[in-house]
């Protein structure tokens, strides 16, 4: 009977191919182990949420976390730093050797727009995990199996990482925004230029490399926050896919089970299109040599295009083959179809932030390869 169900395959060409790839990568050895060794290594930075923190969290705050998120964004980069700089005479100048903030699209159209939207979503996002972990954890009418293990990576190991990785990343971009090699204007960060060339932080600038670290902080948290949520989505899809077939669960009851964990699938996929507008705001001012500019396009090759899915497609995987195996068990009829656990507004605009993220994204990213 196993055999049976391994050899029927969903009559969809998404999850079809899904389903071949899974079955491929862990029939053969090679890709078995790096795959294991791809799991261990995420699966040892994934965080835990204790549970004092589930308590606080309540599904129709998701959206005022964003807000909050969003509002707060908007103050610290562009209203502060619009007071800050026109007190120090870098808002707007004759000088043509140097960038002015008032004239600066690049940061104007980041702190006005797309960094209060990106952190607010990652903020969304943050708070949906939150929401959806004790249900993913505990999910009612699934009986306990031998699933995958939770995320048990402690809050103070996931800070380090965060500091860590903000800190090292921020250090190196703010070396490269004072390399006059890299950026041959005088930024509005800058308070003196000495006579051998060297560039100075103002104040400002100081403040600048702070506040470059606390969005790339919030941003790193939401993508531990996304690990966190993807292995959850693992064992939830395992803890389906080992269901005895006398289980009379239903699809809808899944789909409910689901529906914070659907919340943040849309708001990972408005993240992924956020941070595609981000790149190519960030690609006005030709850093395509830089490793900030690199590291920044390959992450998003990597989220954007491809992890994002996978926890739905596996979840979708699993319950089709135990629908599968139930039927057979019981004789009954074996639909083929596939179960989508998105609502069709959800598929509405996935498709669309697909078509932002693939084709947009991919344009951008090939053009600054080439």
């Amino acid at each position: 009977m196993a055999n049976d169900v391994g050899s029927l395959h969903p009559n969809d060409e998404k999850l079809g191919a899904f389903a071949l790839l899974t079955d491929f990568l862990l029939k053969n050895s090679v890709s078995r182990t790096i795959l294991r060794t791809i799991h261990y290594g995420l699966f040892a930075i994934s965080p835990s949420v204790p549970d004092t923190f589930l308590d606080l969290v309540r599904r129709k705050s998701t959206r005022r976390a964003f807000w909050w998120g969003a509002g707060l964004t908007f103050f610290f980069c562009f209203i502060v730093i619009t007071v800050w700089s026109i007190v120090d005479g870098t808002f707007s100048g004759a000088d043509s050797t140097r960038v002015y903030f008032s004239k600066d699209l690049t940061n104007l159209l980041e702190y006005i727009l797309i960094c209060p939207v990106y952190v607010g979503l990652s903020v969304q996002l943050i708070v949906l995990v939150l929401a959806s972990y004790a249900r993913l954890c505990r999910p009612t009418g699934l009986a306990e199996t031998a699933a995958v293990t939770l995320p048990r990576t402690s809050i103070g190991v996931s800070a380090f990482i965060v500091l860590a990785l903000s800190a090292s990343i921020t250090i190196n971009y703010i070396k490269e925004v004072l390399d006059p090699r890299l950026y041959p204007k005088v930024g509005w960060w800058v308070e003196r230029v000495t006579a051998d060339g060297t560039r100075v932080l103002s104040p400002l600038g100081l403040y600048y490399a702070i506040l470059n670290f606390s969005l790339l902080s919030i941003c790193l948290t939401a993508a531990l926050a996304f690990l966190a949520l993807f292995f959850l989505c693992v064992r939830f899809g395992k803890m389906i896919g080992d269901q005895p077939v006398t289980n009379e669960i239903t699809f809808d009851t899944i789909k409910d089970m689901l529906s914070t964990f659907t919340s943040a699938y849309v708001v990972l996929k408005l993240l992924a299109v956020a941070l595609v507008v981000h790149v190519y705001t960030w690609k006005m001012w030709k850093p395509e040599t830089t490793l900030s500019f690199k590291l920044t396009t390959t992450a998003l090759v990597i989220f954007g295009v491809f992890f994002i899915s996978i926890p739905r497609y596996y979840i979708e995987l699993e319950w089709f083959r135990f629908r599968v195996r139930r039927a057979l068990a019981l004789g009954l009829q074996v639909n083929l179809e596939r179960d989508d656990i998105r609502p069709f507004r959800v598929r509405v605009l996935s498709w669309m932030a697909d078509g932002a993220v693939l084709s947009s994204f991919l344009f951008a990213y090939l053009s600054a390869s080439f």
